[in-house]
């Protein structure tokens, strides 16, 4: 099971981003863990799809309120409970600052 594809589409708000993902078909229901860095690397936003239902997604994450925008990078693993992930993939994505500063 792997990731198809992962795509990050910031709203013109600056303060949510759409997470569209795709991944391999599967029998057993996996688990998703999205974990939004901001610039730094810190986390600026995370979220866990328990036993998902269909390969495709389409999910939105709030940014909380950031200083700077910046290349933020979205991290997602695939796999089940007490296993190492199955895959992992990223994709980077900009949250500009004049956004930021609109979506007060």
């Amino acid at each position: 099971m792997r990731f198809r594809s992962v795509r990050v589409e910031p709203y013109p708000d600056g303060r949510r981003v759409q997470v569209l993902l795709e991944v391999t078909p599967f029998r057993v229901r996996p688990n998703i863990d999205i974990r939004l860095l901001d610039p730094a690397g810190e986390v600026a936003a995370s979220a866990h799809v328990v036993e998902a239902s269909e390969p495709k997604m389409r999910l939105t994450l709030h940014v909380p309120r950031r200083p700077d925008g910046g290349i933020y990078t979205a991290r997602l693993t695939l796999g089940y409970p007490d296993q190492e992930p199955m895959d992992l993939a990223e994709a980077p994505f900009e949250l500009s600052s004049a956004a930021l500063e609109a979506g007060e």
